[in-house]
């Protein structure tokens, strides 16, 4: 009696954990997909995901399915996104004179703040100007794994 409870127990669990969606084919070969949520893309962490066998009802017929590894893969589920303030300094060489004049006020969408220049030779100058914007990044916050298991009807 306590192992059947046991094994109810194990499927109502595997059940919260898994959603499955099974394949029959003419052979009596069945497959299986399972997903599972997680917070990590880690791929020990997500392997723990999914047991090594299921068991699955065939009408009548218990049929034990095996994971098979090398299916596993996983996705971001959702990428939010920030914002953030950046700077970046910018080195140009070979200027005739120390004129501002001569640096752009925009370099890859970021807007000139500061510039000084420093002599390099008889008639050439170098400016170093610092240019700040805004940037933009994505985290992924969940992720969606994947995996199919494999069996056969009558084993």
């Amino acid at each position: 009696m306590m192992k059947y409870i046991s094994c109810i127990l194990a499927a109502v669990m595997l059940s919260l954990l898994l959603s499955v969606n099974v394949l029959a084919s003419d052979t009596g070969k069945l497959e299986k997909t399972a997903f599972a949520r997680t917070s990590t893309n880690d791929s020990a962490a997500v392997r723990l995901q999914f047991p090594n066998m299921i068991e699955y009802m065939d009408g009548e017929m218990r049929v034990r399915l095996y994971l098979d590894e090398s299916t596993i893969t996983t996705r971001p589920t959702r990428s939010p996104s920030y914002t953030y303030q950046t700077t970046q300094t910018r080195e140009i060489t070979g200027l005739p004179r120390n004129d501002p004049a001569l640096v752009d006020r925009t370099w890859q969408g970021m807007a000139l703040q500061d510039v000084t220049f420093t002599r390099t030779g008889d008639r050439s100058y170098t400016a170093h100007a610092v240019y700040a914007g805004t940037a933009t990044g994505a985290r992924e916050v969940s992720y969606i794994s994947t995996a199919k298991y494999f069996g056969e009807r009558g084993i």
